[in-house]
């Protein structure tokens, strides 16, 4: 979801909650579908999933360099 287009004015407060809830949402996502994969159980969609964790990967490294 493009939170974006969606936002009712250009307020730098909601931004960040919505920047905020945004990447809470994505982590959680992650972390269920990484506990359905070790316990064994298939995900609804593989390739969304390892988009999801190789943009994770890929913003981690930018805060550690």
């Amino acid at each position: 979801m493009d939170w974006k287009k969606v936002i009712p004015f250009n307020n730098r407060t909601i931004s960040r909650m919505l920047s905020i809830s945004m990447g809470t949402f994505v982590a959680f996502d992650l972390l269920y579908n990484q506990a359905l994969l070790m316990e064994g159980f298939p995900i609804k969609d593989p390739v969304a999933f390892s988009n999801k964790m190789c943009e994770l990967m890929v913003k981690a490294c930018k805060y550690t360099v």
